[in-house]
Order: C-alpha cells, then sequence, then structure tokens
C-alpha cells in the first residue's frame, strides 16, 4: 500500500485526485481553514477516503511516507525542507513536485544546498510545465 502526503492541497490537486484514483492512503495537508474545510467536503461528497490535516506542514507528522506531491506551494529548496522534514529517515520517500518555466532556475538554487537523485518529466497539460522526481534527499 502505497502512503502518500500532498503539501499545500489547497483545491485538492494533485491530491484528492490521487486518491479518487485509488492510491490507498493519502494525507492532504493544509493550513488554510476555508481550504480544508473544502476538502473534507468534496472527500465526503465523492465518497474519498483521505486523511486532512489541516495545519502546517512542519507540524504535521505522518511516518513512513511513499511519495511526497506538491504543486504550487513554493520554490523547489523550500519544498525539500518541508518534504525533509516529513520524510522518516530510513524509509525511501520520492517526491514528485510539479513546477512551472523557473523549474531549471530552482533546481540550480535547490542544488547548493541539498544532494538528490532527479528526474525530469515534461509535463503534458503544460509546455512549460516539469515534474521533478527526487529521491535520496539530503542536506550538503
Amino acid at each position: 500500500n502505497v502512503k502518500l502526503a500532498d503539501m499545500g492541497s489547497g483545491a485538492g490537486f494533485p491530491g484528492l485526485v490521487l486518491a479518487m484514483a485509488g492510491v490507498a492512503e493519502v494525507h492532504l495537508i493544509e493550513s488554510d481553514v476555508r481550504k480544508a474545510t473544502f476538502l473534507r467536503e468534496v472527500s465526503r461528497e465523492t465518497n474519498t477516503p483521505v486523511f486532512i490535516h489541516d495545519e502546517r506542514v512542519e507540524d504535521t507528522k505522518i511516518p513512513d511516507l511513499d511519495i511526497i506531491t506538491a504543486r504550487a506551494l513554493a520554490p523547489l529548496r523550500d519544498l525539500l525542507i518541508m518534504a525533509n522534514r516529513l520524510l522518516t529517515p530510513g524509509h525511501a520517500g520520492v517526491c514528485l513536485f510539479m513546477k512551472g518555466e523557473k523549474a531549471d532556475e530552482e533546481i540550480l538554487k535547490a542544488q547548493k544546498r541539498w544532494n538528490f537523485t532527479l528526474e525530469t518529466h515534461q509535463s503534458i497539460t503544460d509546455k512549460s510545465g516539469k515534474v521533478l522526481k527526487i529521491n535520496d534527499l539530503e542536506v550538503k
């Protein structure tokens, strides 16, 4: 079973959509109370089981995550700080971050502080967008 956390879930993309698609255990982290209330309502109306954490990422503890996602939340270097707090030491987790036209610039800035394995995938919905797959995250 895959355990996924979506940081800054907002309106539920990609986390809620992935839960609807069948990801076994999805945690939506959203500190904005109005957005978290919306996520609860959509979960209830669509009968989609998710865990909603209406708190900041840095206050959230979810052991043994397999995947961490984020879209339009923060620059990559900040996403890596948040993801590193969520990841359980010794448990290999993968980060999937959707980034826009400044992805290459953000990668260079992040590589100054972090070591990681990176795969980039072209977005199929936005020609200037990329999905970054990050493994083996560690502070330099």
